[in-house]
Protein backbone atom coordinates (compact mmCIF):
# COMPACT_ATOMS: atom_id res chain seq x y z
CA UNK A 1 0.00 0.00 0.00
CA UNK A 2 1.59 3.23 -1.09
CA UNK A 3 2.00 6.04 1.70
CA UNK A 4 2.26 9.55 1.37
CA UNK A 5 5.22 11.16 3.66
CA UNK A 6 4.43 13.59 5.92
CA UNK A 7 5.19 17.08 6.15
CA UNK A 8 8.54 17.12 7.92
CA UNK A 9 9.91 14.26 6.02
CA UNK A 10 8.87 17.04 2.72
CA UNK A 11 10.89 19.69 3.81
CA UNK A 12 13.83 17.83 4.75
CA UNK A 13 14.08 16.59 1.52
CA UNK A 14 16.58 17.71 -1.07
CA UNK A 15 15.79 20.13 -4.14
CA UNK A 16 16.52 19.27 -7.65
CA UNK A 17 19.57 22.08 -8.41
CA UNK A 18 18.88 23.87 -5.23
CA UNK A 19 21.63 24.32 -2.39
CA UNK A 20 22.01 22.10 0.40
CA UNK A 21 20.14 23.26 3.53
CA UNK A 22 22.69 24.46 6.24
CA UNK A 23 21.11 23.97 9.44
CA UNK A 24 23.89 24.91 11.34
CA UNK A 25 23.09 28.74 10.29
CA UNK A 26 20.96 30.32 12.72
CA UNK A 27 18.15 32.30 11.44
CA UNK A 28 17.91 36.25 10.90
CA UNK A 29 15.37 35.97 13.03
CA UNK A 30 16.79 34.03 15.66
CA UNK A 31 19.97 36.01 16.14
CA UNK A 32 20.62 37.04 19.39
CA UNK A 33 20.42 40.43 20.33
CA UNK A 34 23.54 42.11 22.03
CA UNK A 35 23.78 42.49 25.59
CA UNK A 36 22.87 45.98 27.25
CA UNK A 37 25.71 46.12 28.85
CA UNK A 38 27.95 46.09 25.90
CA UNK A 39 25.77 48.81 24.49
CA UNK A 40 25.86 50.80 27.50
CA UNK A 41 30.01 50.60 27.66
CA UNK A 42 30.19 51.35 23.86
CA UNK A 43 28.36 54.39 24.50
CA UNK A 44 30.73 55.32 27.90
CA UNK A 45 33.51 54.61 25.64
CA UNK A 46 32.22 57.31 22.75
CA UNK A 47 31.42 60.17 25.98
CA UNK A 48 35.13 59.45 26.97
CA UNK A 49 36.41 59.61 23.60
CA UNK A 50 34.70 62.88 22.71
CA UNK A 51 35.61 64.37 26.41
CA UNK A 52 39.00 63.75 25.18
CA UNK A 53 38.65 65.39 22.13
CA UNK A 54 37.12 68.52 23.56
CA UNK A 55 39.96 68.27 26.43
CA UNK A 56 43.01 68.31 23.61
CA UNK A 57 40.78 70.79 21.42
CA UNK A 58 41.14 73.45 24.17
CA UNK A 59 44.65 72.97 25.45
CA UNK A 60 45.68 73.56 21.55
CA UNK A 61 43.50 76.50 21.43
CA UNK A 62 45.13 77.64 24.76
CA UNK A 63 48.78 76.85 22.94
CA UNK A 64 47.66 78.69 19.66
CA UNK A 65 47.10 81.98 22.11
CA UNK A 66 50.04 81.49 23.59
CA UNK A 67 52.25 81.25 20.64
CA UNK A 68 50.82 84.15 19.48
CA UNK A 69 50.85 86.20 22.46
CA UNK A 70 54.79 85.38 22.37
CA UNK A 71 54.61 83.01 24.92
CA UNK A 72 55.65 79.80 22.69
CA UNK A 73 57.53 78.28 25.40
CA UNK A 74 54.99 77.87 27.85
CA UNK A 75 53.99 74.92 28.26
CA UNK A 76 49.54 74.95 28.73
CA UNK A 77 49.65 71.44 31.68
CA UNK A 78 52.24 73.82 33.92
CA UNK A 79 49.84 76.84 33.39
CA UNK A 80 46.43 74.43 33.81
CA UNK A 81 47.73 73.33 36.79
CA UNK A 82 48.81 76.96 38.50
CA UNK A 83 45.14 78.58 37.78
CA UNK A 84 43.52 75.23 39.39
CA UNK A 85 46.15 75.79 42.31
CA UNK A 86 45.54 79.38 42.72
CA UNK A 87 41.58 78.30 42.36
CA UNK A 88 41.82 76.11 44.94
CA UNK A 89 43.66 79.22 47.09
CA UNK A 90 41.47 81.55 46.58
CA UNK A 91 38.20 79.33 47.57
CA UNK A 92 39.59 77.97 50.44
CA UNK A 93 40.61 82.02 51.67
CA UNK A 94 37.08 82.68 50.99
CA UNK A 95 35.74 79.73 52.71
CA UNK A 96 38.33 80.05 56.02
CA UNK A 97 36.58 83.98 55.89
CA UNK A 98 33.22 82.81 55.29
CA UNK A 99 33.22 80.33 57.86
CA UNK A 100 34.89 82.30 60.69
CA UNK A 101 31.99 84.63 60.64
CA UNK A 102 29.06 81.70 60.41
CA UNK A 103 30.72 80.08 63.65
CA UNK A 104 30.85 83.85 65.18
CA UNK A 105 26.92 84.53 64.40
CA UNK A 106 26.60 80.70 66.06
CA UNK A 107 25.42 79.11 63.03
CA UNK A 108 24.33 75.67 63.15
CA UNK A 109 26.25 72.63 62.01
CA UNK A 110 24.23 72.19 59.07
CA UNK A 111 24.01 75.44 57.58
CA UNK A 112 27.53 75.56 57.97
CA UNK A 113 28.04 72.42 55.91
CA UNK A 114 25.26 74.01 53.24
CA UNK A 115 27.51 76.74 53.14
CA UNK A 116 31.03 74.70 52.62
CA UNK A 117 29.54 73.09 50.56
CA UNK A 118 27.97 76.10 48.33
CA UNK A 119 31.62 77.59 48.56
CA UNK A 120 33.33 74.86 47.67
CA UNK A 121 31.55 74.27 44.34
CA UNK A 122 29.87 77.51 43.33
CA UNK A 123 31.89 80.10 44.37
CA UNK A 124 34.96 77.34 43.19
CA UNK A 125 33.71 77.45 39.70
CA UNK A 126 33.42 80.94 39.39
CA UNK A 127 36.87 81.50 40.34
CA UNK A 128 38.48 78.90 37.95
CA UNK A 129 36.05 80.15 35.21
CA UNK A 130 37.12 83.97 35.98
CA UNK A 131 40.35 83.48 36.02
CA UNK A 132 41.22 81.54 32.64
CA UNK A 133 38.42 84.31 31.28
CA UNK A 134 41.42 87.16 33.06
CA UNK A 135 44.29 84.70 31.07
CA UNK A 136 42.29 84.24 27.63
CA UNK A 137 41.54 88.22 27.65
CA UNK A 138 44.94 89.33 28.60
CA UNK A 139 46.22 87.06 25.61
CA UNK A 140 44.03 88.68 23.15
CA UNK A 141 45.08 92.12 24.33
CA UNK A 142 48.40 91.32 23.97
CA UNK A 143 48.03 89.85 20.56
CA UNK A 144 46.43 92.59 19.24
CA UNK A 145 49.23 95.14 20.37
CA UNK A 146 52.07 92.83 18.82
CA UNK A 147 50.16 92.93 15.57
CA UNK A 148 49.17 96.43 15.63
CA UNK A 149 53.17 97.22 16.96
CA UNK A 150 54.31 94.70 13.87
CA UNK A 151 52.20 96.42 11.16
CA UNK A 152 53.30 99.93 12.33
CA UNK A 153 56.82 99.11 10.74
CA UNK A 154 56.19 96.25 8.28
CA UNK A 155 56.50 99.22 5.33
CA UNK A 156 59.64 100.24 6.69
CA UNK A 157 61.18 96.98 7.17
CA UNK A 158 59.79 96.28 2.70
CA UNK A 159 61.56 99.61 2.16
CA UNK A 160 64.57 98.82 3.39
CA UNK A 161 64.53 94.95 2.06
CA UNK A 162 63.78 96.66 -1.02
CA UNK A 163 66.50 98.14 -1.03
CA UNK A 164 68.81 95.75 -0.42
CA UNK A 165 67.66 93.54 -3.03
CA UNK A 166 68.43 96.37 -5.31
CA UNK A 167 72.18 96.70 -4.12
CA UNK A 168 71.76 93.01 -5.49
CA UNK A 169 71.22 90.73 -2.13
CA UNK A 170 69.47 87.91 -2.46
CA UNK A 171 65.92 87.68 -0.74
CA UNK A 172 67.37 85.76 2.91
CA UNK A 173 70.09 88.19 3.49
CA UNK A 174 68.16 91.40 2.10
CA UNK A 175 65.33 90.34 5.39
CA UNK A 176 68.09 89.68 7.48
CA UNK A 177 70.05 92.60 6.97
CA UNK A 178 67.10 94.75 6.83
CA UNK A 179 66.30 94.25 10.70
CA UNK A 180 66.72 97.28 12.88
CA UNK A 181 66.62 97.72 16.85
CA UNK A 182 63.44 99.59 16.50
CA UNK A 183 61.03 97.27 14.93
CA UNK A 184 60.97 95.34 17.96
CA UNK A 185 58.46 92.54 17.45
CA UNK A 186 59.01 91.87 13.68
CA UNK A 187 62.89 92.09 14.35
CA UNK A 188 62.35 89.39 16.83
CA UNK A 189 60.05 87.31 14.39
CA UNK A 190 62.52 87.92 11.03
CA UNK A 191 65.27 86.48 13.30
CA UNK A 192 63.36 83.46 13.67
CA UNK A 193 63.11 83.24 9.94
CA UNK A 194 66.34 83.68 9.36
CA UNK A 195 67.74 81.26 11.47
CA UNK A 196 65.42 78.81 9.92
CA UNK A 197 66.27 79.23 6.92
CA UNK A 198 69.61 78.90 7.97
CA UNK A 199 69.27 75.59 9.46
CA UNK A 200 68.09 74.33 6.49
CA UNK A 201 64.03 75.32 6.25
CA UNK A 202 62.66 76.49 2.84
CA UNK A 203 61.95 80.00 3.05
CA UNK A 204 58.87 79.93 2.03
CA UNK A 205 57.68 77.52 4.80
CA UNK A 206 59.50 79.87 7.20
CA UNK A 207 57.67 83.22 6.00
CA UNK A 208 54.51 80.64 6.39
CA UNK A 209 55.01 80.13 9.91
CA UNK A 210 55.45 83.63 10.43
CA UNK A 211 52.29 84.81 9.34
CA UNK A 212 50.46 82.17 11.41
CA UNK A 213 51.74 83.40 14.65
CA UNK A 214 49.55 86.62 13.90
CA UNK A 215 45.90 87.61 13.27
CA UNK A 216 47.00 90.82 10.24
CA UNK A 217 45.52 90.69 7.04
CA UNK A 218 47.87 93.03 5.99
CA UNK A 219 50.94 90.50 6.76
CA UNK A 220 49.08 87.95 5.51
CA UNK A 221 48.75 89.44 1.83
CA UNK A 222 52.17 91.02 1.83
CA UNK A 223 53.99 87.59 2.48
CA UNK A 224 51.71 85.66 0.01
CA UNK A 225 52.48 88.13 -2.69
CA UNK A 226 56.41 87.90 -1.56
CA UNK A 227 56.28 84.36 -1.87
CA UNK A 228 54.39 84.40 -5.17
CA UNK A 229 56.74 86.73 -6.29
CA UNK A 230 60.39 84.87 -5.65
CA UNK A 231 58.82 81.82 -6.34
CA UNK A 232 57.55 83.38 -9.65
CA UNK A 233 61.09 84.94 -10.10
CA UNK A 234 59.99 88.01 -10.42
CA UNK A 235 61.73 91.80 -9.90
CA UNK A 236 61.63 91.22 -5.81
CA UNK A 237 62.73 95.32 -4.88
CA UNK A 238 60.06 96.64 -7.02
CA UNK A 239 57.36 94.60 -5.35
CA UNK A 240 58.34 95.35 -1.98
CA UNK A 241 58.43 98.79 -2.41
CA UNK A 242 54.72 98.72 -4.23
CA UNK A 243 53.35 96.54 -0.98
CA UNK A 244 55.16 99.01 1.64
CA UNK A 245 53.36 101.84 -0.89
CA UNK A 246 50.12 100.12 -0.65
CA UNK A 247 50.55 99.51 3.04
CA UNK A 248 51.18 103.22 3.41
CA UNK A 249 48.08 104.41 1.37
CA UNK A 250 45.60 102.18 3.56
CA UNK A 251 46.72 103.66 6.93
CA UNK A 252 46.39 107.30 5.55
CA UNK A 253 43.26 105.99 4.26
CA UNK A 254 42.13 104.57 7.73
CA UNK A 255 43.10 108.13 9.25
CA UNK A 256 40.51 109.87 7.11
CA UNK A 257 38.23 107.76 7.34
CA UNK A 258 38.58 108.02 11.48
CA UNK A 259 38.48 111.86 11.06
CA UNK A 260 35.44 111.55 8.86
CA UNK A 261 33.26 110.25 11.40
CA UNK A 262 34.74 112.67 14.27
CA UNK A 263 31.28 114.50 14.57
CA UNK A 264 29.68 111.68 15.35
CA UNK A 265 32.33 110.59 17.74
CA UNK A 266 32.10 113.68 19.54
CA UNK A 267 28.23 113.55 19.85
CA UNK A 268 28.59 109.71 21.40
CA UNK A 269 31.39 110.91 24.13
CA UNK A 270 29.28 114.08 24.96
CA UNK A 271 26.23 112.35 25.83
CA UNK A 272 27.71 109.50 27.52
CA UNK A 273 30.19 111.46 29.96
CA UNK A 274 28.71 114.35 30.50
CA UNK A 275 24.88 114.34 29.81
CA UNK A 276 24.00 111.57 30.95
CA UNK A 277 25.74 112.04 34.31
CA UNK A 278 24.31 115.54 34.64
CA UNK A 279 20.43 114.21 34.66
CA UNK A 280 21.44 111.06 36.73
CA UNK A 281 22.80 113.89 39.21
CA UNK A 282 19.26 115.59 38.18
CA UNK A 283 17.75 112.54 39.28
CA UNK A 284 19.12 112.01 42.39
CA UNK A 285 18.36 115.38 43.77
CA UNK A 286 14.79 115.17 42.80
CA UNK A 287 14.27 111.69 44.79
CA UNK A 288 16.06 113.38 47.54
CA UNK A 289 13.13 116.52 47.25
CA UNK A 290 10.41 113.62 47.13
CA UNK A 291 12.00 111.85 49.89
CA UNK A 292 12.74 114.49 52.34
CA UNK A 293 9.02 115.81 51.32
CA UNK A 294 7.00 112.43 52.02
CA UNK A 295 9.12 111.90 55.15
CA UNK A 296 7.52 114.77 56.99
CA UNK A 297 4.20 114.53 55.32
CA UNK A 298 1.59 112.68 57.89
CA UNK A 299 -0.53 110.82 54.89
CA UNK A 300 -2.34 108.84 58.41
CA UNK A 301 -3.85 112.82 58.85
CA UNK A 302 -5.59 112.88 55.21
CA UNK A 303 -9.04 112.39 55.16
CA UNK A 304 -9.19 110.55 51.68
CA UNK A 305 -11.81 108.19 50.74
CA UNK A 306 -8.60 105.07 50.19
CA UNK A 307 -5.67 104.28 52.39
CA UNK A 308 -2.36 105.60 51.46
CA UNK A 309 1.07 105.66 53.56
CA UNK A 310 3.69 105.62 51.04
CA UNK A 311 6.94 104.21 52.90
CA UNK A 312 10.31 106.36 52.30
CA UNK A 313 13.18 106.93 53.75
CA UNK A 314 17.05 107.60 53.35
CA UNK A 315 17.89 104.19 51.70
CA UNK A 316 16.47 104.56 48.81
CA UNK A 317 18.53 107.61 47.69
CA UNK A 318 21.75 105.39 48.17
CA UNK A 319 19.76 102.67 46.30
CA UNK A 320 19.21 104.61 43.14
CA UNK A 321 22.94 106.33 43.44
CA UNK A 322 23.87 102.68 43.03
CA UNK A 323 21.80 102.07 40.41
CA UNK A 324 23.59 105.57 38.74
CA UNK A 325 27.15 104.57 39.32
CA UNK A 326 26.05 100.30 37.56
CA UNK A 327 24.68 102.56 34.97
CA UNK A 328 26.79 104.98 34.31
CA UNK A 329 29.93 102.69 34.17
CA UNK A 330 28.06 100.46 31.64
CA UNK A 331 26.92 103.49 29.43
CA UNK A 332 30.89 104.29 29.45
CA UNK A 333 31.90 101.29 28.64
CA UNK A 334 29.62 100.80 25.81
CA UNK A 335 30.86 104.41 24.33
CA UNK A 336 34.20 103.49 24.55
CA UNK A 337 33.76 100.36 22.47
CA UNK A 338 31.62 102.12 19.99
CA UNK A 339 33.69 104.92 19.14
CA UNK A 340 36.50 102.38 18.92
CA UNK A 341 34.16 100.67 16.27
CA UNK A 342 33.36 104.25 14.67
CA UNK A 343 36.94 105.31 14.26
CA UNK A 344 39.30 102.17 13.99
CA UNK A 345 36.58 99.61 12.66
CA UNK A 346 38.04 96.91 15.56
CA UNK A 347 36.58 97.06 19.36
CA UNK A 348 40.68 96.27 20.71
CA UNK A 349 41.09 99.83 20.31
CA UNK A 350 38.63 101.21 22.94
CA UNK A 351 39.52 99.00 25.82
CA UNK A 352 42.25 101.40 26.37
CA UNK A 353 39.87 103.90 26.97
CA UNK A 354 37.64 102.58 29.36
CA UNK A 355 38.91 103.28 32.44
CA UNK A 356 38.85 107.19 31.40
CA UNK A 357 35.24 107.14 30.41
CA UNK A 358 34.13 105.48 33.40
CA UNK A 359 36.09 107.77 35.57
CA UNK A 360 34.78 110.80 33.98
CA UNK A 361 31.30 109.90 33.67
CA UNK A 362 31.26 109.29 37.51
CA UNK A 363 33.50 112.30 38.66
CA UNK A 364 31.14 114.41 36.44
CA UNK A 365 28.10 113.02 38.29
CA UNK A 366 29.60 113.29 41.90
CA UNK A 367 30.70 116.80 41.01
CA UNK A 368 26.89 117.78 39.21
CA UNK A 369 25.10 115.91 42.32
CA UNK A 370 26.93 117.93 45.01
CA UNK A 371 26.61 121.34 43.23
CA UNK A 372 22.56 120.29 42.27
CA UNK A 373 22.58 119.77 45.85
CA UNK A 374 23.98 122.77 47.31
CA UNK A 375 21.34 124.93 45.23
CA UNK A 376 18.54 122.88 45.99
CA UNK A 377 19.11 122.86 49.82
CA UNK A 378 16.62 124.75 50.54
CA UNK A 379 13.88 122.88 49.12
CA UNK A 380 15.33 119.96 50.66
CA UNK A 381 15.24 121.51 54.37
CA UNK A 382 11.83 122.95 53.94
Amino acid sequence: MFHLPDLRTLLKMPVKGAPAANNDVPSVIARPAKPRREVSRRVREERMRRKQRTAIERRRKLQEFLTKAGFSDANVDVLTRRVFALTVGMTGFIWLLTTGVAIANETGPLDLLVLSFGIWTAIFAFVYIFLFGAIYFFLEMRIYRRTKELEDVLPDFLQLASANISAGMPIDRALWLAIRPNFGVLAKEIEDVAKSTLSGDDLATSLRALVGRYDSVILKRSIAILIEGFESGGELADLLSKIALNIQELKIMRKEMASSVTTYAIFISFASIVVAPILFALATQLIAIIVGITMRVDFSQMSTGFSFNPVADASMIDDFRIYCFVTLSITATMSALLLAVIKHGKVREGVKDIPFFVLVALGIYLIASHLLGTLLAGVISF
